[in-house]
């Protein structure tokens, strides 16, 4: 059924309950990849930069800055950070943690996901014994402390 509004003009499902300004927007814009880049895509939302102290992490240029200065990160590294702050102040689990960063092909112990959280806290100048960004859980998984206008996101 296609949803007709009031003037008599077709609706349809994508843009109806936006303004007709976000709706010209939308339809003005040159293909899907720019869409979901410029609104977010449903699975991973856009999300505005978030700041945990002297750490900011834009997710919108993969750009982690620590004082202001950019932090190197290696992929592992970066999607691990990913992972735990776009959960932060959650529990994420060992077994979580590896099925979203090596899928199918996951480790069968640990071993790699502490190398990388390793890494990633010597590069934010972090120590597992007095951290501050990334606790801890023991046999279950990390947590990341909540920043500064952080919104756990849904999955």
């Amino acid at each position: 059924m296609t949803p007709i509004d009031e003037t008599g003009q077709v609706q349809d499902s994508l843009s109806s309950g936006l303004t007709s300004e976000e709706a010209e927007e939308l339809w003005s814009l040159p293909d899907r990849r720019e869409l979901f880049g410029h609104f977010g895509s449903l699975s991973r939302p856009l999300r505005v930069p978030d700041v945990l102290g002297d750490l900011t992490i834009d997710y919108a240029e993969r750009l982690v800055t620590l004082a202001g200065r950019p932090v190197q990160l290696r992929a592992k590294e970066y999607q691990l950070l990913y992972e735990l702050s776009v959960n932060a102040g959650r529990v994420v689990t060992h077994d979580d943690l590896l099925r979203r960063m090596w899928g199918a092909n996951k480790p069968d112990d640990l071993r790699a996901l502490r190398a990388h959280l390793r890494r990633l806290r010597l590069a934010l100048g972090e120590k597992a014994d007095n951290p501050t960004y990334f606790f801890t859980e023991p046999r279950v998984g990390y947590r990341m402390a909540r920043g500064e206008g952080q919104t756990t996101v849904e999955r």
